[in-house]
């Protein structure tokens, strides 16, 4: 991942690495701040919006994903390993908040990964891995898939939140499949990712705005749990 040096004074370097402050989540959210203010005219001639700097990291991370398995192309599931290997969302880490955590999605990727290119895979594949992969048709249908999401909610940046939704419901690839088999849309869905979203733009003194995301987590897990208990006692009495 591209490294930004940021310059502090020397008493609030101090104060920082007293206080153990997240430096990196910090900057990020402010910089996402940034880019969600700047004025609409910044957007490319097409009224596309730009890749926020989390999805953007996670497609050149995606590219090292698809080399290493030995494919000319980048895959859904390419970019969905790309997601964890950025490992600086905060949205995966809200997601996890819901029990689906990036220990359960990397199982199921590698899982699925590993299945397929055991048996898709040649002897010459190897030789693939010094080449820059290009991102397939499905792989780019995601991306734009995303991009209509971000617009439609009025976004000026596709987040990473537009671009899980749009690799959970992707019709190409494997990463509709490695999400389905750990339920992920089961337990998230696109009003969740956007509360999540939402609430990892606040800043520690904004807390009134998180307290209302994580109420709205902690209904929606609830609820979850109340199916799961009423699932086992119908089981049970069967």
């Amino acid at each position: 991942m591209p490294k930004i040096n940021v310059y502090l004074p020397g008493d609030l370097a101090a104060e920082v690495r007293a206080l153990q402050l997240p430096v990196s989540a910090i900057c990020q959210a402010a910089l996402r701040d940034a880019i969600e203010a700047a004025p609409h005219s910044r957007l490319p001639s097409s009224g596309c919006p730009p890749l926020s700097p989390h999805v953007a990291s996670t497609v050149d991370l995606a590219r090292s994903a698809a080399a290493r398995r030995g494919s000319k192309s980048v895959e859904t599931e390419d970019l969905l390993q790309g997601l964890l290997d950025e490992d600086e969302s905060l949205v995966l880490r809200g997601v996890e908040k819901l029990g689906i955590t990036r220990q359960r999605i990397q199982a199921a990727l590698d899982d699925r990964v590993v299945t397929y290119v055991s048996k898709h895979n040649t002897d010459n594949d190897q030789a693939l891995q010094s080449e820059r992969p290009e991102l397939s048709e499905g792989a780019q249908q995601a991306l734009d898939q995303a991009s209509r999401e971000a617009q439609e909610e009025g976004n000026v940046t596709v987040n990473t939140a537009n671009l899980l939704w749009s690799l959970a419901t992707a019709e190409s690839g494997l990463s509709k499949i490695v999400l389905e088999d750990i339920g992920f849309t089961t337990v998230v869905n696109p009003k969740v990712l956007g509360l999540i979203e939402i609430g990892v733009r606040y800043s520690p003194g904004r807390t009134g705005g998180q307290a209302a995301v994580l109420a709205e987590l902690s209904r929606v897990s609830e609820r979850i749990a109340a199916l799961e208990r009423r699932l086992d006692r119908n089981h049970q009495g069967t």
